[in-house]
């Protein structure tokens, strides 16, 4: 075997190795992204706090007591021995608009109601995996889809480098499309910023996982090779 033919085996064996290597690490980046956008959807169907679904209770109960009509009026008439079929303040009926009974309920009996609601939501609260206020779930939300947006662009840019080395890389069918035109977009000269790009991604990505924080490291130093 002539030294050519060994030096080329040598860099055939190294460029499957960095291959593999990319990979790995496109794999890691892509689970990560799996893992947030499963953690986002806890937030999302996360039930709200004891206080919240207090006031919601305490809002329902006052809107359909407020559409309740006692008719009392209709005994101050000399004619009327009271409200007849038609405004019977506590008529049953398939029909909502007509079926005053719970309007009735929640304007006489609202403290009952209310209890009765805020027991089954306890239950509900005690059960449910987690709970927040709105405000904490908005703030939660916002932070992990910025978080979420910077792990696709950076999922992206490994494509694309790629991409430019040859590979064929079959992007997410939910990939964000935003995260793809952010990286069509970067303006000339971006590469400058390349290094500290690529130490916060594999920051991101690789936390303390010390063979991941390798294996990235070396695939990046192939394409940039």
């Amino acid at each position: 075997m002539t030294s050519s033919t060994a030096n080329v085996r040598v860099r055939v064996k190294a460029y499957k190795k960095a291959i593999a290597e990319f990979h790995d690490a496109l794999a890691a980046l892509r689970h990560r992204i799996e893992e947030t956008k499963g953690e986002i959807s806890m937030v999302e169907q996360a039930a709200l706090s004891l206080e919240e679904v207090e006031a919601k209770i305490d809002a329902w109960i006052s809107q359909r007591a407020a559409n309740w009509d006692c008719f009392g009026r209709v005994f101050a008439s000399p004619k009327s021995a009271g409200p007849d079929a038609d405004l019977d303040p506590f008529k049953v009926s398939e029909y909502s608009d007509i079926n005053r009974l719970p309007l009735a309920l929640c304007a006489l009996v609202p403290e009952r109601i209310k209890a009765a609601f805020l027991a089954d939501a306890k239950q509900a609260l005690e059960a449910a995996p987690m709970a927040m206020t709105s405000t904490e779930r908005r703030e939660k939300l916002e932070q992990m889809r910025s978080d979420l947006f910077t792990l696709e662009v950076d999922e992206e840019r490994m494509i694309c480098d790629a991409e430019e080395a040859g590979l064929d890389v079959d992007r997410r069918p939910d990939a964000d499309p935003r995260a793809v035109l952010a990286v069509d977009d970067e303006p000339e000269g971006a590469d400058e910023e390349a290094n500290d790009d690529d130490a916060a991604m594999i920051d991101r990505v690789a936390g303390d996982d010390h063979r991941l924080r390798n294996h990235l490291t070396r695939a990046i130093k192939v394409d940039d090779d």
